[in-house]
């Protein structure tokens, strides 16, 4: 009964911070090489902390918060080519 119980609390739990910023990634990607997001393997994503809140990829003439932001590095891979994505808990940068 309780493994019954753990199993529908586990289908019922929202998806985590590295799941919504890794689905966003493969979503942007799918947009910008017209593909079906499930054609998109994640190749790798682990945890960082960014120095601001450029989450490393500043643009030029662009100001950013100074102050620790904890995100991800995502790589994906598609069509032979692995494409690198930076976040923090909500939202991704494409970074090349």
């Amino acid at each position: 009964m309780l493994t019954l119980v753990a199993a529908i609390l586990m289908a019922a739990a929202p998806p985590s911070a590295a799941d919504k910023v890794n689905l966003l990634a493969r979503q942007d990607l799918a947009e910008r090489l017209k593909i079906d997001a499930e054609k998109i393997e994640t190749a790798s994503q682990a945890e960082t902390v960014w120095p601001d809140g450029s989450l490393g990829c500043p643009k030029p003439g662009m100001n950013y918060i100074q102050m620790l932001v904890p995100g991800y590095i995502i790589e994906l891979r598609a069509q032979g080519k692995t494409y690198t994505y930076h976040s923090d808990k909500r939202r991704i940068v494409h970074c090349d």
